[in-house]
């Protein structure tokens, strides 16, 4: 018997009637192509943009630890893909976990992305626009079989863009020992490094003092002493900036950022703030604001 685990963006009403409507008009204009499924090329091009695996960080399970996985999409130069936030021309992957019965998967680890306009400047997006792995830690039951190799399979979709935009999806499958003794570290273990190293920290266990943000109304206050430049990524459960692609970015030191807050509203304002450096070093904070109203 198997579990089922469905991880994706959590889309808001905003998010969701703003990408089906560019993904429809994108469609009719013909700017959508084939739709494709991935692991057939070796190396990603323009014809297979986008190739998903699905890889591990350690070398086995260990009964009662976290397993970590990871969705690893290598891209093609110049295509991107989406991070889970509010786009407003493409949407984020989709995983679907099938289990071992009793494991249970976490939260995606999504990697801080880049703000993006759109050609012509009609639209941003939240993107990467290089090879990107999405994290799951995986928890494994303190009674899973030691000596047994489970099964864990990955449905996942996600839509790759350049001029035109690609559909894709692919079913997964890893396997992995259970074993008693401690993992070791996989082939793969650096790509997972390295997506913590794009990781967003939590604002409250930032150790920075010239760092602070704070809801003034419907304003949003970023104040980032000594930085060139600030910026916010709205995730897809927040909600909804009144002019993100005009005034989501700021050069120097702070950024206001005015909220669509409703009375009767519940959403938070949660995103990722981006301070760059003078050398143009980005540090990335993730942040949730209740919303009061």
């Amino acid at each position: 018997m198997t579990g089922h685990s469905t991880l994706h963006a959590p889309a808001s009403t905003y998010f969701r009637s703003r990408r089906w409507r560019a993904f429809l008009a994108a469609c009719i204009a013909g700017a959508i192509s084939t739709p494709t499924l991935a692991q057939q090329p070796q190396h990603p091009d323009d014809d297979e943009p986008l190739i998903a695996s699905l890889i591990t960080e350690h070398s086995h399970a260990v009964p009662g630890e976290t397993f970590y996985i990871g969705v690893h999409m290598r891209l093609a130069e110049d295509w991107h893909t989406y991070w889970d936030g509010l786009n407003d021309t493409g949407f984020a992957a989709t995983v679907k976990l099938d289990l071992p019965a009793g494991w249970t998967a976490g939260e995606i680890q999504w990697p801080a992305p880049e703000r993006y306009i759109t050609s012509g400047g009609l639209g941003l997006d939240h993107v990467y626009h290089r090879d990107t792995t999405l994290i799951i830690p995986i928890q494994v039951p303190a009674d899973a079989t030691v000596g047994e190799t489970v099964t864990i399979t990955a449905d996942a979709e996600w839509l790759v863009c350049q001029d035109a935009c690609i559909p894709g999806w692919a079913t997964l499958t890893l396997e992995t020992p259970v074993r008693a003794e401690t993992a070791t570290a996989s082939d793969d273990a650096s790509l997972f490094a390295a997506t913590r190293e794009r990781t967003p920290v939590p604002l409250e266990r930032a150790d920075d003092e010239r760092l602070s943000a704070e809801m003034d109304g419907r304003d949003l206050v970023i104040r980032a002493r000594g930085a060139s430049k600030v910026a916010f990524y709205p995730s897809s459960a927040s909600a909804a900036p009144e002019d993100i692609m005009r005034t989501g970015e700021a050069q120097g030191d702070r950024l206001r950022l005015r909220f669509q807050l409703e009375p009767t509203g519940e959403k938070p304002v949660t995103g990722i703030i981006a301070i760059f450096a003078t050398d143009g070093t980005p540090s990335w904070y993730a942040v949730t604001f209740p919303h009061d109203g």
